[in-house]
């Protein structure tokens, strides 16, 4: 399966396993474009949160995406982008 293909309802499955979940937090950025979401778990003696974040091929993970950085390109003159 492609990283790209899998959706966060696998990923929080495989964390979790069986345990009854619920998303307690949902952030969306429109600045930077990225989503992140907080599962929770609880038991009767304690509660587990794990966060998970959208990277750019749509896959959900554990850790934040890179930032993206600045970056300079060289164009020659017939490659000049058309505005």
């Amino acid at each position: 399966m492609k990283s790209a293909e899998i959706c966060l309802r696998s990923v929080v499955e495989k964390w979790f396993a069986a345990a009854p979940v619920r998303v307690t937090r949902f952030k969306w950025s429109g600045v930077c474009h990225s989503r992140s979401v907080r599962v929770e778990a609880r038991s009767s003696s304690r509660a587990l949160s794990i966060f998970f974040f959208k990277h750019e091929d749509g896959a959900w993970r554990v850790f934040p995406p890179d930032g993206r950085r600045p970056a300079m390109r060289f164009y020659m003159n017939s490659e000049l982008p058309k505005s």
